[in-house]
């Protein structure tokens, strides 16, 4: 390690007087603990991390493949004619008449 830093922490009395017994059991230094306990929470989160971007990309991949699996592909689904249109109409003077029994053009001609 190249650089090191210093790092102040607050915590409880008996906390501090209990790690420091149980380090001078283990005959190690507090700051050895330390960096062992360091490591081993980034390499834990890292891991739940990488867990968890995984269930979200497999969660997002089932939703596309099932999005995909209930989709009809293009061009298979039949075209609907719109209701109360019968096929052939061209002329919307005469559907307009037809299907409305209107006697004169909406459209303000004839």
């Amino acid at each position: 390690m190249s650089k090191s830093v210093f790092m102040q922490l607050q915590m409880e009395a008996g906390l501090r007087a209990s790690f420091q017994e149980a380090v001078e059991r283990q005959q190690r230094p507090a700051a050895q603990v330390l960096r062992q306990l360091m490591r081993e929470y980034v390499a834990t989160q890292s891991d739940a991390e990488a867990v968890a971007a995984g269930r979200r990309l497999e969660a997002v991949r089932r939703a596309a493949a099932s999005v995909a699996l209930d989709a009809p592909a293009v061009g298979e689904a039949p075209l609907k004619e719109a209701p109360g249109v019968s096929s052939g109409d061209r002329d919307l003077e005469e559907m307009a008449r037809r299907q409305l029994g209107w006697g004169c053009c909406p459209f303000g001609v004839g």
